[in-house]
C-alpha cells in the first residue's frame, strides 16, 4: 500500500513497507527518484536501523550476547503504521516486535515524518528509548536519485558533480570486499579538491562506494555541470556519507548515515561501533534529511 502526498505541484508516494519513499515528482512531472530495477538495485530509498551497511559475518554482539543482524538492519522490510496523513505530510512509525527483538534486544520507537517542500521533500527520523537502560543504535538513509536528471536532456552521468559546503578530507577509506569491512587507514583520494567529487562510473565499478567518514558538510549539492540543474541534500545529525552506484546504472545514492559498515579496527560489539549513538532511558534522537531542487 502507498501513501500519496501532493502539494504545490510536488507528488510523493511512500510505501507502508519500510516507510520507503518510492516516487518523488516535481511540478513538471519529472520523476526525481530511481524507481528500482529487478535486474539491478530494486530499491528506491530504504531506511536503515539499528545499523547501516553490514556487520562482520552478519553478527553483532549486544549486551554481551551475539545476534544475527541483516544488512542495513531490521526495519526496511517490515510493515509500518501511518497516522492520518495531511495533503503534504505523513508520519510513519514502527516499534519493537517479535522479529526485531530476535536481532536487536531493545524496545524502541522509530518514526519517519515526510513533509513535502516546494521543490522536494523533508525526512525527519526520530528514535526514542523507552527502556530502563541505555540504547545504542546507528541509523541511515539510502535515497537513489535518477542521474542524469529526468529533466536534463542530453546529459550523462559523468557531467555531474557533488559539491560540499565545507572542506572534506579528500582521501576516503576503502571497503575490503574479501573481509567485508572498511579498512579505515587504507585510503584513496577521490575528491578533486576538498569540496568537489566528480561522478565517474569507473570509480564505482572499482571500489563500489565512496565513503566520507566524519562528514563536516551540512549541505551537499548534486549538480549537472552541463545544464546547471541541481539538487541539494541538507543534513542534520548525520556523521558520515556513503556515495554509491552499481552496474553503470543511471542513479546515484547519496546516503546520510550515523555510523558506518564494520571497521577493521572494531570488534563486533554494537556499543563500540564508529559514531554509534547511545540514548539514555527516556531520551530521543532526531536525524534530518531534506532533498530539494535548487
Amino acid at each position: 500500500m502507498m501513501i500519496t502526498l501532493q502539494n504545490n505541484g510536488m507528488t510523493a508516494h511512500i510505501s507502508l513497507t519500510g516507510a520507503e519513499l518510492k516516487s518523488l515528482r516535481d511540478s513538471a512531472g519529472n520523476e526525481m527518484l530511481w524507481p528500482g530495477d529487478p535486474n539491478g538495485w530494486e530499491r528506491s530509498s530504504p531506511l536503515l536501523f539499528p545499523i547501516v551497511s553490514n556487520t562482520r559475518n552478519k553478527k553483532l554482539t549486544i549486551k554481551g550476547k551475539e545476534y544475527d543482524m541483516p544488512n542495513h538492519g531490521v526495519v526496511r522490510n517490515l510493515p509500518w503504521e501511518v497516522e492520518q496523513p495531511s495533503p503534504d505530510r505523513a508520519v510513519f512509525s514502527i516499534h519493537q516486535n517479535e522479529e526485531t527483538l530476535a536481532h536487536y534486544p531493545y524496545l524502541f520507537s522509530l518514526t519517519a515524518a515526510y513533509t513535502l517542500l516546494p521543490k522536494g521533500i523533508r525526512l525527519e527520523l526520530t528514535v526514542q528509548n523507552p527502556n530502563d537502560e541505555p540504547m545504542p543504535y546507528c541509523i541511515g538513509t539510502h535515497p537513489g536519485l535518477k542521474v542524469p536528471f529526468e529533466s536534463s536532456k542530453g546529459s550523462d552521468f559523468s557531467d555531474y558533480s557533488l559539491l560540499f559546503d565545507q572542506p572534506e578530507r579528500q582521501d576516503c577509506p576503502l571497503y575490503n570486499f574479501k573481509e567485508r569491512q572498511i579498512d579505515i587507514d587504507n585510503r584513496e583520494t577521490f575528491l578533486s579538491d576538498p569540496q568537489t567529487f566528480h561522478l565517474d562510473h569507473g570509480i564505482f565499478n572499482r571500489v563500489d562506494s565512496v565513503i566520507l567518514d566524519d562528514l563536516r558538510s551540512r549541505k551537499v549539492t548534486l549538480r549537472d555541470n552541463k545544464t546547471g540543474e541541481a539538487v541539494e541534500y541538507r543534513l542534520q545529525n548525520f556523521s558520515d556519507l556513503c556515495i554509491w552506484n552499481m552496474m553503470n546504472a543511471k542513479f546515484l545514492c547519496v546516503e546520510a548515515w550515523q555510523g558506518l559498515s564494520v571497521l577493521d579496527t572494531e570488534d563486533n560489539t554494537l556499543e563500540h561501533k564508529h559514531n554509534v549513538v547511545t540514548l539514555v532511558p527516556g531520551a530521543s534522537g532526531t536525524h534530518l534529511l531534506e532533498i530539494e531542487k535548487v
